[in-house]
């Protein structure tokens, strides 16, 4: 299974995967992966509503492709999952791991096990991380 970024979302842990499905629905609302991530980073309202669309698509991106490798199911997310009520030290790492999980998607392993870096994605996860 793809490596997975792993997120705590409401009382659970849950694995956050970026996939080509999930690029295609960003993409759909937001024109580009880049400006959902520009407007997550800025925080408020708008930037919360971004963190948790891409939280709930990844979260049930990830359940879908560990149901594929044969793990019993378990519960898909929706939006009340993601709540405004988390604390702002859980919504920092939350947006932390979104950006990880995105990053992860496009990095591809090489062959002497290096990887290669988005330096965009890197330097969002750089604005979120230095505090909204």
């Amino acid at each position: 299974m793809d490596n997975m970024v792993h997120a705590v979302i409401g009382k659970s842990v849950k694995p956050l995967h970026f996939s080509i499905d999930v690029m295609f629905s960003v993409l759909k609302k937001y024109n580009s992966v880049q400006n959902a991530l520009e407007i997550m980073v800025q925080g408020g309202e708008e930037g919360f509503k971004v963190l948790q669309y891409l939280t709930v698509l990844m979260a049930n991106d990830a359940e879908l492709c560990r149901r594929k490798e044969g793990y019993d199911p378990e519960p898909f997310i929706d939006e009340e999952d993601v709540s405004i009520r988390m604390k702002p030290s859980v919504y920092l790492n939350l947006q932390d791991a979104v950006c990880q999980a995105i990053s992860e998607g496009y990095t591809q392993e090489q062959e002497d096990g290096n990887e290669e870096t988005d330096l965009g994605l890197l330097e969002l996860r750089k604005k979120a991380k230095a505090g909204n």
